[in-house]
């Protein structure tokens, strides 16, 4: 009787002991993947690999989730320029959402193997870079690459959203045609990697010769009626963000001002200007996006 209570002793001990290592290399697991993904999840080519297809949270297809994802590429979104450097957004939202990662690359359409721009983190505690030297284990074959990826305090979500910044400064030459590659991670913060949702997106953009809205939008500006004795409306590429538009007299004094906000209470490409209570006259309207400007002439006959 006694040999059979410390037989019964030992096997609970051994399972006690087995529960514990399990549940340790769960936590260690998830502190692992909570870091930041590999290199080459962001389903870029040539791999096209996501979490989804790894193995490491591939139980739900990806993009089979209710959460939303999106990419802001700022200007570049119209074409990138030499040497030009542009604000990168990732959202990730969703009520009720707990923790949320992602993934993202810019890659040359015609050279899988590198990616080219250079990288600024506006925030080192939510984004980290990932190059081929640094792979948390990926298996790349590429050697001029470099990701964004989240931190572990980046996997942190307020109310149910999240959103990444970083900044990409565009090549100093033409490349090619840019994708942006992009994989974000819906999770549920249970420690393991069951119950989770990958998404993917991709956005390309093509090179841009001219620098700034000056050159590039000049002809896709459009100012009328002008002559005008009251309204005169405003239509842009609805791509860019106008961050001012002003209007001048012929001494150059300004005489009113539309600014970001006012700007954006409208509908994105079509402005309309109230100008019932400015004198009949020459006038120039100066738009401004980003560092660059353009200025339109308008002729008001009240």
């Amino acid at each position: 009787m006694k040999k059979s209570h410390i037989l019964v002793a030992i096997i609970t001990f051994v399972i006690v002991l087995s529960s514990l290592g399990r549940k340790e290399i769960k936590t260690i697991a998830k502190a692992q993947k909570s870091t930041g993904p590999p290199a080459c999840y962001a389903k870029e080519p040539p791999n096209n690999v996501s979490c989804t297809m790894s193995g490491c949270h591939s139980d739900h297809l990806a993009n089979t989730g209710n959460a939303l994802l999106s990419l802001d590429l700022g200007d570049a979104g119209a074409g990138y320029s030499p040497n030009q450097t542009y604000n990168i957004n990732i959202n990730l939202s969703k009520a009720g959402m707990l923790r949320a990662g992602f993934q993202i690359i810019a890659v040359q359409d015609n050279d899988q193997l590198s990616s080219p721009g250079t990288i600024t983190l506006s925030n080192k505690a939510t984004t980290q870079t990932l190059n081929v030297s640094d792979t948390h284990g990926g298996n790349c074959d590429a050697t001029h690459k470099t990701w964004v990826e989240h931190t572990f305090a980046g996997t942190d979500v307020s109310g149910g959203n999240t959103t990444w910044t970083y900044q990409w400064k565009a090549p100093d030459t033409d490349v090619g045609n840019i994708t942006f590659y992009l994989a974000a991670l819906e999770a549920n913060d249970d420690q393991d990697n069951l119950g989770d949702y990958t998404y993917t997106l991709s956005k390309s953009m093509a090179f841009n010769p001219v620098q700034g809205l000056a050159d590039f939008y000049f002809n896709n500006i459009r100012i009328y009626p002008n002559p005008s004795s009251d309204v005169v409306n405003l239509t842009y590429n609805h791509q860019i963000t106008l961050d001012e538009i002003e209007l001048l007299d012929a001494k150059g004094e300004s005489k009113k001002v539309l600014n970001k906000q006012a700007i954006h209470m409208q509908e994105a490409g079509n402005i309309s200007i109230d100008l019932k209570d400015i004198a009949s006259g020459v006038y120039f309207i100066k738009i401004k996006s980003g560092g660059s400007s353009i200025i339109k002439k308008v002729v008001l006959m009240q």
